[in-house]
């Protein structure tokens, strides 16, 4: 396909992160690694909470000077996020969200579009440096539980999952609309 808004990585047609529409979004995930992760988020899904106060302890060890946006995070010390169920709760339902809507990708890149465009009104809107660490962080944060489960492949599918949704999460950022 010729279109200036997507290219090709083998039989996979990867969404350019400036696209103009959500109509004809293709997800860049192959089949083999769309069941890779459902079948491990079956394995995460009881301890999400837990996952989710893991990945902001290790995202804000990473980036100390931006807890203060936080408004749930201000007051109490990177240890204590523990108590939160703000932002770790409500990144752990994008991610479900995100992988239910999976053999949907219209309504996939909507719903990821949207959780950008919501994060306009910050004062200090996320940087794509800021997503490449919420990255790290998630994926430090499900090896664990994941241990025997844990490949490469594992690995490459959640990786390319984030990737994907951070694109879309950066358009709906960058959005007037």
């Amino acid at each position: 396909m010729g279109c200036t808004n997507s290219r090709r990585i083998g039989n996979t047609l990867i969404l350019h992160p400036q696209f103009k529409s959500i109509e004809n979004t293709v997800i860049p995930l192959t089949d083999e690694q769309i069941k890779i992760v459902r079948e491990t988020w079956e394995i995460l899904e009881p301890t999400k909470k837990e996952i989710g106060v893991n990945v902001y302890i290790r995202f804000l060890k990473m980036n100390p000077d931006i807890k203060s946006r936080f408004t749930e995070f201000k007051e109490i010390s990177i240890d204590e996020i523990n108590k939160s169920n703000g932002h770790p709760r409500r990144l752990m339902a994008a991610i479900e969200n995100s992988i239910g809507s999976l053999d949907d990708p219209e309504t996939f890149a909507g719903y990821v579009l949207e959780l950008g465009r919501r994060h306009i009104r910050l004062r200090s809107k996320p940087t794509k440096s800021h997503f490449i660490d919420l990255r790290k962080a998630f994926i430090g944060s499900i090896k664990e539980p994941l241990t025997t489960n844990w490949r490469p492949e594992v690995e490459e599918s959640w990786v390319l999952l984030f990737d994907f949704m951070t694109a879309v999460m950066m358009k709906g950022l960058s959005s007037t609309s």
